[in-house]
């Protein structure tokens, strides 16, 4: 009869944490944060007026204009119109609706004189209404406008915005125009 070879030793229990696991889980969300947090604004980033008190109501996902300066190499500062919102396949768009000054009132004052940007902005936003998925979205517009207290070049006067307020309303009629603010940190 031969003899039975000889076990293994076994290794002695280790009280030691294997780390691997769980730096392999904080990258890979480290990851998925940084590529996801530039998707959660939206809108075209403007420098917004910081107030004291906002509202805690929940974003709704209604469409945004976004009215803020765009300055380029070649030419001098525009102020410029943006619309965004979610596609029918719940993709972010972002499109350019115009320069500002195609919102102008007509000379008696009553009204918002016809434009292209005007017509893009009522065709574009009902289209976005129409494909949204949350019926609370629905005749809801979200504005977003410059005003920079640091920079006051940045700043875009009231009544430059005044005819696309007028334009929004005589087109839309809309049931609720939410107004971004940013928050005022500090006293």
């Amino acid at each position: 009869m031969r003899p039975l070879p000889k076990k293994p030793p076994l290794d002695p229990p280790r009280n030691d944490i294997n780390v691997t696991p769980l730096v392999d889980v904080c990258l890979v969300l480290l990851i998925i944060f940084m590529v996801i947090t530039p998707l959660m604004a939206r809108g075209k980033e403007v420098p917004l007026p910081k107030t004291q008190y906002q509202s805690n109501e929940k974003d709704k996902l209604q469409p945004v204009v976004s009215v803020g300066i765009e300055q380029c190499e070649h030419c001098d500062k525009t102020v410029k119109v943006w619309l965004a919102g979610a596609s029918a396949q719940g993709k972010m768009e972002l499109e350019e609706i115009g320069p500002l000054s195609d919102f102008v009132m007509t000379p008696d004052g009553d009204e918002v004189a016809d434009s292209a940007s005007r017509q893009k902005l009522d065709k574009e936003v009902k289209r976005l209404w129409d494909v949204a998925k949350s019926q609370e979205s629905k005749g809801r517009l979200y504005l977003k406008v410059a005003a920079d207290p640091m920079n006051l070049d940045n700043n875009i006067p009231y009544e430059q915005v005044y005819p696309l307020l007028m334009a929004i309303n005589e087109d839309l009629s809309l049931t609720s125009l939410d107004l971004g603010t940013a928050e005022k940190k500090g006293g």
